[in-house]
């Protein structure tokens, strides 16, 4: 009798056969914008008032423009396009005691407004102004208000705060004052319009804008 043996091999691994990889991941790129930090608010007091500042303004010159003030810049529009100017004394022949040098001059004998934008938040604003109105019969005995609307952002948001003045009737062309408003709430954005009155004035100038960041 015989007996077979069938002898058979160990299993193991297989040398020839490539093993199994885990397939590699690439990583995407973040699609979230960098984080920006704004610049610091500068604090101070700005004064704007024509005859200094970046660039040179000159008299003719409608809105929109702009002047820049050691650093920080205020842009000059209105809703009504060329609706103010720059002029002095010489071209206007205005007597103005409280104003000097150039000013804003309101071509628009219907009533508009003019907004002041800063590059910065504002605490803080002044501005010296006068209203075309005429003192006399048939003329107003109040001066006509104005009023500064102030913003955050932008004209559309709901507004910070605002204030009103009148000026004051003297030897003058016309009765000149001071506005201010100050807020806790910082502001960007001021819009000056005259207050509707029966045979008050439509038109406004300004002169001096202080504007201070705390």
């Amino acid at each position: 009798m015989f007996l077979l043996l069938l002898v058979l091999p160990a299993c193991g691994p297989d040398n020839g056969t490539p093993s199994a990889t885990s397939p590699s991941t690439t990583s995407l790129p973040s699609t979230t914008p960098p984080t920006t930090t704004p610049p610091p608010v500068i604090s101070g007091t700005f004064i704007f008032n024509f005859d200094a500042g970046s660039p040179v303004l000159n008299v003719g010159q409608s809105t929109p423009f702009s002047s820049t003030v050691n650093g920080i810049t205020a842009e000059f529009s209105s809703s009504s396009g060329a609706a103010y100017s720059i002029q002095n004394q010489a071209a206007t022949n205005f007597i103005l005691s409280q104003f000097s040098g150039k000013y804003i001059y309101d071509n628009d004998v219907s009533r508009s407004s003019l907004q002041i934008k800063f590059s910065q938040p504002m605490n803080s604003v002044s501005i010296v102004f006068a209203t075309t109105d005429s003192h006399g019969p048939g003329n107003v005995e109040t001066p006509t208000e104005l009023r500064v609307v102030a913003y955050s952002g932008s004209i559309s948001s709901p507004p910070i705060g605002n204030a009103a003045a009148r000026g004051v009737f003297a030897s003058d062309t016309f009765p000149q004052g001071t506005v201010t408003f100050t807020s806790a709430v910082a502001f960007n954005i001021i819009v000056l319009e005259t207050v509707p009155v029966l045979n008050g004035a439509s038109a406004f100038l300004i002169d001096q804008v202080t504007a201070t960041a705390n």
